[in-house]
């Protein structure tokens, strides 16, 4: 029936050809924001492990700690789970630029 909701896989049958979709990056200069982007979320990353890792051990698990420990948590699940699944695709394409 055309009026069904499909539960799994692509709308139209065909599968998705999310790799094979062009990444447009602006030229090297595009590029290279890129992969600042990509660093400002690591050191971000590493900001935060090393407040976790100070609070908890200054403080084992208090309430800070623990909101902390969330926060960390969070960041993991929410930010870098969607910046993972793409990151490695997008570097290699941005190294395929130059060939």
């Amino acid at each position: 029936m055309p009026d069904e909701r499909k539960e799994d896989g692509p709308a139209d049958g065909e599968p998705r050809a999310r790799k094979d979709t062009p990444i447009s990056v602006g030229g090297p200069e595009g590029a290279a924001n890129r992969i600042a982007q990509l660093q400002r979320t690591l050191r971000r990353t590493l900001g935060l492990a090393d407040e976790v890792e100070r609070l908890v051990r200054s403080r084992g698990f208090d309430p800070r700690s623990r909101a902390a420990l969330v926060e960390l948590a969070d960041h993991f699940e929410e930010d870098l789970t969607a910046i993972a699944a793409s990151t490695g695709r997008t570097l290699r394409r941005l190294a395929d630029l130059g060939t």
